[in-house]
């Protein structure tokens, strides 16, 4: 009789204390195991989340499907890793700032944040992020990555990544604007499931690949970048204005199915020497263009 109301007295007691550790509508900070042990007994962690600034190594979140707040973490310079085999949703936003000894980043089940910012984490090449996040905002400076799979984002800002050679994005829509700019000369940008962007900026890029991008609802622009050959074969409709400027090594322009556009700019490309816009039949506003065109 004793024996069994002392495992019921210890079975209560566990249960309020997990559910108190699980609903805590305020700030947990992370800063030892028995802490991130509490955190993991939660299918859904009520709160948010911040990592102590001292903590190092490898941290795993496992068993969490939803934080319903923010996940921080800055200037936790020896944390190496930080992985969620579960975790589905952040309610919040997910950042990550100063974190320089991070290099692994992994929630193949992550679908759903608020918004993403990312800065000064110097070791961070790849993030798993299996399923296709969806996001409010994003912003990533001062990182090696290369790769991103975002499929959908009102606003994606990656600048000042000078290490970093190369990105893809896996985004479908950006409602709001996309703007790539300021990272390492040679960078390559891949969009290969870009249809509709509201405003689309790229500078001091030498390559961009958006095979399927169809409709820009305002601004899509392109200034000082080492692109030599522009293929954008699928843009049937620039809204607002299309502008390509200064860009030194851009020989040649082929957008074959672009019927309209607000205003066209094609200026100081000193080595253009031919277009391709044989649809192109409505022009809203104006038109300029110059250089040695060939055609």
């Amino acid at each position: 009789m004793h024996l069994w109301l002392r495992a019921a007295t210890c079975a209560s007691i566990w249960t309020r204390i997990t559910f108190a550790a699980c609903d805590t509508e305020s700030t947990t900070t992370l800063a030892n195991s028995n802490v991130i042990t509490a955190l993991t007994s939660c299918a859904t962690f009520s709160g948010s989340v911040a990592l102590a600034t001292d903590i190092s190594g490898h941290i795993a979140l496992d068993g969490v499907q939803e934080i319903t707040g923010d996940v921080y973490i800055s200037n936790a310079s020896e944390l190496v890793s930080l992985t969620g085999d579960s975790l589905s949703t952040i309610g919040g936003d997910l950042t990550l700032d100063g974190v320089q000894k991070l290099s692994t980043l992994d929630f193949p089940r992550l679908t759903s944040v608020g918004n993403v910012t990312w800065s000064s984490l110097p070791n961070l090449q790849s993030v798993g992020l299996d399923q296709g996040l969806s996001a409010d905002e994003v912003d990533i400076q001062n990182t090696q990555l290369q790769q991103l799979n975002i499929t959908k984002a009102a606003k994606i800002t990656i600048v000042n990544n000078p290490f970093a050679a190369n990105i893809s994005i896996a985004v479908n829509n950006v409602t709001n604007d996309l703007v790539i700019s300021a990272n390492n000369p040679a960078m390559t940008v891949d969009l290969p499931n870009l249809y509709w962007a509201n405003n689309i900026t790229l500078t001091n890029v030498s390559d961009v690949s958006m095979p399927l991008l169809n409709t820009i609802g305002n601004n899509f622009n392109i200034y000082g970048s080492t692109i030599g050959v522009l293929k954008i074969p699928n843009l049937n409709v620039v809204w607002g204005g299309l502008s390509l400027i200064s860009n030194y090594q851009l020989t040649s322009i082929q957008i074959p199915s672009l019927v309209q556009v607000g205003t066209l700019v094609i200026s100081n490309n000193s080595e253009l020497r031919k277009f391709t816009l044989d649809e192109l039949g409505i022009v809203s506003y104006a038109i300029t263009v110059d250089g040695h065109l060939s055609k």
